[in-house]
């Protein structure tokens, strides 16, 4: 099902001069050599993963990437993927400028956190302790903590961007440049994770280390872009969904089937994907999501038709009012 606007790479919307120099500079070091791409393995643990089906072969960007639809969970992944080693070169020096082409102000990317924060607190406040010590992993400026801050939660966040933790750090927030692997022994009662589980290569590993870190009854709270949100979010445009950083994309139900792999239950959530999970108190294996795949790929080409039968429709109407108008 390889989507034909996505058979040649190029971007989905107009990108500036700036960022096609960092699309052509990535795809240059996958053809190259010098980026090594290798095979990224669904965590459901595939045991067909020829019978896969091909989503895409770019991202919103028009870089080189895979996309494939997991024939036995559903799940979307990116495959082959960047190594390690060059994701680290890529978050370091590219996806910056790439994902925002001007500086946003650290001011207004703070304000925008506290939105977010609001709404995530909105959303849990009534399932996490009270004086709950909360800890974010990739937290920015700090911003999602400000209103867990203000209803007396004791907060801390790590990242590694500098600039933003000491803005945060000004605004009387307790941050720090830091990998979550290297904090000491500590346990929480909550974890933050707000979209930074779908850019890891082995989620099933980060979320044990989160578990790790979070008491016997511990919450973890998982921000995702949820496939379903496409008609919304995206205006059913996935080639404009499609994001090089991403490994995964998920919907609640395949994101559950993830969680309960790595030791967690459901408690509540969306498709958006906003969901709070609770550290399991059982140990069954998890059943893969029913149906998840032919559910998947009916709605990616139904949205995918849809789209530019919608878009074929506004070209149209925009060509009769121009003629209406001489």
């Amino acid at each position: 099902m390889l989507l034909t606007n996505l058979a040649k790479p190029k971007p989905s919307y107009k990108i500036s001069s700036r960022q096609k120099k960092l699309v052509k500079s990535i795809n240059s070091k996958v053809f190259d050599g010098s980026w090594t791409m290798e095979r990224l393995n669904c965590f459901c643990e595939n045991k067909s993963p020829e019978h896969d089906v091909l989503v895409a072969n770019t991202d919103r960007f028009g870089n080189r990437i895979t996309t494939l639809l997991c024939s036995s969970c559903g799940t979307l992944r990116t495959s082959p993927y960047y190594r390690e080693e060059n994701l680290k070169e890529f978050y370091k020096d590219i996806y910056r400028p790439l994902y925002s082409d001007q500086k946003l102000d650290k001011k207004s990317f703070f304000e925008d956190q506290i939105k977010r924060g609001k709404e995530i607190l909105d959303l849990i406040s009534e399932e996490i302790p009270q004086n709950s010590q909360i800890l974010e992993i990739g937290c920015g400026a700090g911003g999602i903590l400000k209103p867990f801050k203000d209803q007396n939660h004791q907060v801390y966040g790590i990242d590694y961007g500098k600039d933003y933790i000491e803005f945060g750090k000004k605004q009387g927030l307790d941050l720090e440049v830091k990998e979550l692997k290297d904090l000491p022994n500590q346990s929480f009662d909550l974890v933050i994770f707000n979209h930074v589980l779908e850019h890891s290569r082995t989620p099933i590993e980060t979320l044990k280390l989160i578990k790790s870190k979070l008491k016997p009854n511990g919450y973890v709270y998982i921000g995702l872009p949820g496939l379903y949100y496409l008609p919304i979010d995206y205006d059913g445009n996935i080639h404009y969904f499609l994001q090089n950083a991403h490994c995964w994309c998920f919907t609640l139900n395949t994101a559950n089937y993830l969680l309960r792999k790595a030791g967690f239950e459901l408690i509540k959530g969306n498709e958006k994907i906003m969901a709070l999970y609770q550290v399991s108190q059982n140990s069954i294996t998890p059943n893969k999501p029913r149906n998840s795949f032919q559910t998947n790929y009916s709605f990616i080409k139904d949205t995918h038709s849809s789209y530019f039968k919608n878009k074929e429709i506004l070209r149209t109407l925009k060509k009769l009012i121009k003629l209406l108008i001489r």
